[in-house]
């Protein structure tokens, strides 16, 4: 709203003024800005999927990790089993004199290694799953 007077006095006048503002060639102006927007989308998109592609393949090894470290400890615990068997009817027969010394130690020798070779799978089997759950985002 103005008050003016048209000539020395004269009375003031009220009047409303009005702008009004029109964006012409707005096209022009915006065109580079939408393709700039456009192709940083379209860069998201294939960076996303790439991420996407790269997370699979990880779980993909992770279970297949899992698996061949679960079917390692799976066999280091029979062979636990046998190299116990052993060690023991070994030891019997070394009490009942049938065997020396030294088979009787080879013996427990491989029942050593064998429950070495047994907790060091099962701690394979733990890392290995550590590592799928990690692949698949599970929070210890």
């Amino acid at each position: 709203m103005a008050r003016e007077r048209p000539h020395y006095g004269a009375p003031h006048e009220t009047s409303v003024l009005l702008r009004l503002k029109v964006p012409f060639a707005a096209d022009a102006r915006n065109l580079p800005r939408m393709a700039a927007a456009e192709a940083e989308r379209a860069e998201a998109d294939a960076a996303l999927a790439r991420g996407g592609e790269r997370t699979q393949a990880e779980i993909a090894a992770a279970r297949g990790e899992l698996a061949q470290a679960q079917s390692a400890a799976q066999l280091s615990d029979e062979r636990l089993a046998l190299a116990r068997d052993t060690q023991l009817l070994l030891a019997r027969a070394f009490s009942l004199g049938e065997i020396d010394l030294p088979a009787r130690l080879r013996a427990e020798a491989e029942r050593f290694e064998a429950e070495r070779a047994a907790v060091r799978a099962r701690l394979e089997v733990g890392r290995a799953t550590a590592n799928l759950n990690q692949a698949l985002g599970i929070l210890p």
